[in-house]
């Protein structure tokens, strides 16, 4: 209660109010820009991810355009989903015609398996370390921020992908682009 009061007198100290009908207090989770975050954990709303994967198979650029949107947006629950919907990706180009194949069927429903089954992420506990795992390969790079739970495990914060398309990705060693994938994941979580 003391923590709601401190909250009601900086608002009221910096001339702002609260609408108390689309207010709610003492939850243990709430739902925030398409995120289910409290318990310390982040997830993906569920009706969201249902809708996502009741979606039929694209038939246009644009359809194809706006799944990758929707499954972007969880990117960060879903490790090499970026592997996944690579072929999807190619289909955006509008230098190539649209060619709906069934590696791209396979890639579309993969993807979507993945959104459902994707972990809840740990929240951050800055009293504690953190680590980061990278790799990079000839085509892609990946990193995960990961915590150290109270049982000496670690857990998933956030993950992140990157294809590497310019040629100056290209230009750089397997260790430059650890280094590289380790900057980016920072900057992106």
């Amino acid at each position: 209660m003391k923590g709601l009061k401190e909250v009601w007198l900086r608002l009221r100290k910096a001339g702002l109010t609260i609408n108390l009908k689309k207010s709610d207090f003492g939850h243990a989770k709430i739902q925030y820009l398409g995120y289910v975050v409290g318990s310390n954990e982040v997830a993906p709303v569920d009706a969201k991810v249902k809708d996502i994967i009741a979606i039929q198979p694209p038939t246009s650029r644009r359809e194809v355009q706006r799944f990758l949107g929707m499954v972007g947006y969880y990117r960060r629950f879903c490790e090499n989903l970026s592997d996944e919907v690579a072929p999807l990706t190619s289909l955006t180009s509008s230098r190539k015609k649209f060619n709906w194949t069934d590696h791209c069927k396979t890639a579309f429903e993969h993807s979507k398996r993945i959104l459902a089954s994707c972990p809840v992420l740990q929240a951050p506990d800055f009293r504690k370390p953190f680590s980061i795992e990278v790799d990079a390969s000839d085509l892609r790079t990946g990193a995960g921020l990961l915590a150290n739970t109270v049982k000496g495990s670690t857990k998933i914060i956030a993950n992140h992908t990157n294809f590497l398309t310019t040629i100056n990705d290209f230009l750089y060693s397997i260790g430059e682009c650890d280094g590289i994938t380790c900057s980016r994941s920072l900057l992106k979580t």
